[in-house]
């Protein structure tokens, strides 16, 4: 039987362009969810190989900088299907489902942001 490992993490922003390398930290993961990720048109989550990016944020704020933001990646499998869902208009939670050897798993990863009104 082979379980799916989960990480989850409120990045609160993490530094894409200056902070230290996260592949060690999503090293062996089938699934990371990551939470405020302040991601904006112009600083884009990474993306890396052997992974599906899902993400979606708000608008750049006043300073410039976006707010909330979720991103997952599901690590790619022959046998793996992923298929994104549904996410809502204001970008708080994404919904997708997992297929692998005909069974099912749906998960909803959600973020709410204190600067949504």
């Amino acid at each position: 039987m082979h379980y799916l490992s989960l990480l989850c993490w409120n990045c609160r922003g993490y530094p894409w362009r200056r902070g230290p390398e996260i592949g060690p930290i999503i090293e062996g993961r089938d699934i990371i969810c990551l939470t405020e990720t302040h991601e904006h048109d112009g600083c884009k989550t990474p993306t890396f190989d052997g992974y599906l990016k899902l993400a979606v944020w708000n608008e750049a704020s006043e300073n410039g900088k976006g707010y909330g933001g979720i991103l997952v990646l599901v690590k790619e499998k022959e046998d793996r299907r992923i298929q994104f869902v549904k996410e809502d208009t204001n970008k708080q939670y994404l919904w997708f489902k997992i297929t692998e050897n005909e069974n099912h798993i749906r998960i909803a990863k959600c973020y709410f942001s204190p600067q949504m009104e």
